[in-house]
Order: C-alpha cells, then sequence, then structure tokens
C-alpha cells in the first residue's frame, strides 16, 4: 500500500515538473548547487579539522605559549637553543612560527 502511494507521489511531483520547465530547471539547479557547496564545505572542514596529523604519535604534540605572545616572544635562535637545553619533559622540541615568513616567531612546539 505505501508503495503504491509513493509511486503515485512520484508520478505526480514528474507530471507537475514536465508542466513547468522553467521551475524544473530552477529547482535542479537549486539542488545541484547546494549539493556542490554542501560537498566542498565538508572537503576543506574534514582536510583542515577533522583529518588527523600526518605525524607519528599526533597526538602527543603540545604547543607551548608565553601567555602574553605580544609582550614576550623567543625570538632568537640561542633563546630557542637555551629552552631546548632547559627541558627534560619533553623528548623534542622545534619551533614554529605564527607570524608571517619575515615576522618574529611566538611559539615553540615541545614533543
Amino acid at each position: 500500500m505505501l508503495l503504491h502511494t509513493v509511486q503515485g507521489d512520484i508520478s505526480y511531483a514528474l507530471r507537475q515538473l514536465r508542466k513547468s520547465p522553467g521551475f524544473a530547471f530552477i529547482a535542479v539547479l537549486t539542488l545541484a548547487l547546494g549539493i556542490s557547496v554542501h560537498t566542498a564545505i565538508f572537503t576543506v572542514v574534514h582536510a583542515v579539522l577533522l583529518k588527523p596529523l600526518t605525524y607519528p604519535d599526533a597526538d602527543r604534540i603540545v604547543q607551548f605559549l608565553y601567555p602574553n605572545a605580544l609582550l614576550h616572544s623567543i625570538t632568537s635562535i640561542p633563546e630557542f637553543h637555551f629552552h631546548q637545553r632547559q627541558t627534560s619533559v619533553f623528548k623534542e622540541v622545534a619551533p614554529a612560527s605564527t607570524a608571517p615568513a619575515n615576522g618574529p616567531s611566538k611559539s615553540v612546539a615541545f614533543t
């Protein structure tokens, strides 16, 4: 009984779309645009937020920031080496920058 009702509804919808091809075109275009935008947004969100990092033990990577990185940031190689030598908690220390390539570094990553 339900299959017969659904079949009748689909048949009626197709007859109505045949009667007004302009509306049918706009409806199909709207669906296509909505699906493609949704797919593009999901692809970006997946690549940026959901996909795990490609580093080994990525769940163990942490980032150390000063309380106010604008007032005090690691800006020199000697200062970075000082932090690298002083740590006994982390396996490795690597510099990282959140600034443009020609700007000062504002963070150090510890692993």
